[in-house]
């Protein structure tokens, strides 16, 4: 899909981009974090901006929208997007749009 997402110029957009929080305890997120010096969700929002996504993550706290936008003073390594990249489940963490009961 990215392919013809590329040859179309469209730019995708990352749904729930942090999976409703459930890779925050992921352990190769977590060393990716200590070693920059930030948090998880950030280190997942850098790579999806470095790998040409577009995110929009939800919050309501005022420190949490500050936090996910501090995305800009860290650059992750070309190792580091191939162990996150490694990390793809290929599940849907929200309703199935095709299956969804009103």
């Amino acid at each position: 899909m990215e392919d013809y997402l590329d040859q179309h110029g469209i730019l995708p957009v990352a749904w729930s981009p942090l999976a409703q929080g459930q890779i925050l305890q992921e352990q190769a997120l977590q060393t990716i974090a200590e070693h920059h010096n930030k948090s998880v969700a950030q280190i997942v929002l850098r790579w999806q901006f470095q790998t040409g996504w577009a995110t929009i993550p939800k919050s309501i706290r005022p420190e949490r929208i500050q936090s996910n936008a501090d995305l800009f003073d860290f650059t992750l390594t070309d190792e580091e997007i191939t162990t996150i990249n490694t990390l793809d489940q290929h599940k849907r963490v929200g309703p199935d749009p095709d299956n969804f009961n009103f």
